[in-house]
This record gives C-alpha cells, sequence and structure tokens, in this order.
C-alpha cells in the first residue's frame, strides 16, 4: 500500500514540473508552471517560452534569458514576488530570475495592479496544492 501511495506521489510531482497549467481564479486563466520547465527546453504552450541562453545561478537566483515567441504580451510573475511581473512583449528576449526554492511563475496576458495579488497567489497556491482541473 505504502509503495502505491509513494509512487501516486511521485507521478504527481513530475506531473506538475513540465506542464504549465491553467488554473482559473474567480473569471480568470492564469498559466502556471515552474521556472525549471523552460530551462530544460520542455514546450510551455501557450507561453512558447523558448531558452536562448543555458540557466545561470548567483547564490540563491537562478536566471535564464528566453525569448516569447508567441504573439501576445505575458506578463510572469515569480511565486516569491508577486508584484512585479516579467513582461514579455512578443519576439522580446528577457532574463527569468527565480529562487531555487520556489520555482513557481504565474503567467497572464493582462495586468491589473489594483486587483492582481491576491489572484496570482491564489492561483499559485491552488497549482501548488494540486486543486485545478485542465
Amino acid at each position: 500500500m505504502k509503495a502505491i501511495l509513494m509512487s501516486l506521489v511521485i507521478v504527481s510531482l513530475i506531473s506538475n514540473i513540465w506542464l504549465v497549467d491553467p488554473v482559473i481564479v474567480g473569471d480568470k486563466t492564469y498559466y502556471v508552471f515552474k521556472a525549471n520547465s523552460i530551462a530544460q527546453g520542455q514546450a510551455t504552450p501557450p507561453l512558447k517560452l523558448i531558452p536562448v541562453e543555458s540557466m545561470s545561478q548567483e547564490g540563491k537566483l537562478l536566471k535564464l534569458k528566453c525569448k516569447n515567441d508567441s504573439d501576445v504580451t505575458w506578463y510572469i510573475f515569480n511565486g516569491c514576488n508577486l508584484s512585479n511581473p516579467f513582461t514579455f512583449t512578443p519576439k522580446e528576449e528577457k532574463n527569468l530570475i527565480w529562487t531555487n526554492s520556489d520555482p513557481v511563475m504565474v503567467a497572464t496576458t493582462e495586468h491589473d495592479k489594483n486587483f492582481e495579488d491576491d489572484r496570482l497567489r491564489q492561483a499559485a497556491n491552488i497549482w501548488r496544492t494540486g486543486r485545478f482541473q485542465t
């Protein structure tokens, strides 16, 4: 029984590492993923973020230069700092920075500073606990 439970936990953790998952909070869809998935070259639809350099580490911070290969502007929030997004315009190259202890990222195509923080936090927490539907 323990082996079956442990196998399910491992499969669940692995599936969260490599996917971009839509998470609905209120009337808005957010896309939540781990930054490591981009660094590993995993597909990130609908984001279409492509690594252009290797990942580097400076102390506790990890950095990866990526390109937004989509036709929309994405606002990508680090799970540790949900108030200042990385803004990626179409075809723009920019560094994503995150901590190794919390590589969760939340992405959206619209950003309203007045109402966003609680919803971003909810989306990240829903994703972390696996309480979302795809």
